[in-house]
């Protein structure tokens, strides 16, 4: 017997396994050797995972679904938005920084290596 409901099957799903692999495809439950596994099909190859392996599993909308399978690009998570966040303001305070020692001493020309690094954010 099903322990997913009917309707799961072939879902659109980003499916989070143990909370560190996340993979977005359409979610079938199968049974191999006696054990209910997620097959999980993306679009470039199929998994198979026991249901104690799933973090998470959030249904998708299908324009969710196409967006996130044409962009090859992992979806974050709030912990690294997070850290991105925390990033991007202490760059942001080194600038700030930076700023006001040129204006306070307008002479001082820093090294090339001080200048503005690239960072795209």
């Amino acid at each position: 017997m099903s322990h997913i409901d009917e309707k799961f099957n072939k879902m659109r799903c980003l499916v989070e396994i143990m909370g560190h692999k996340r993979l977005v495809g359409l979610v079938t439950e199968e049974e191999h050797g006696g054990t209910i596994m997620l097959r999980i099909d993306t679009v470039e190859f199929s998994q198979y995972f026991t249901a104690q392996a799933v973090f998470s599993i959030t249904p998708l909308t299908q324009k969710s679904f196409d967006a996130m399978i044409s962009d090859s690009t992992p979806p974050l998570t709030e912990w690294e938005i997070s850290a991105y966040a925390d990033l991007r303001n202490k760059y942001d305070a080194l600038c700030r920084q930076h700023r006001e020692i040129r204006e306070k001493f307008p002479e001082w020309e820093p090294s090339p290596e001080l200048e503005d690094p690239g960072i795209p954010f």
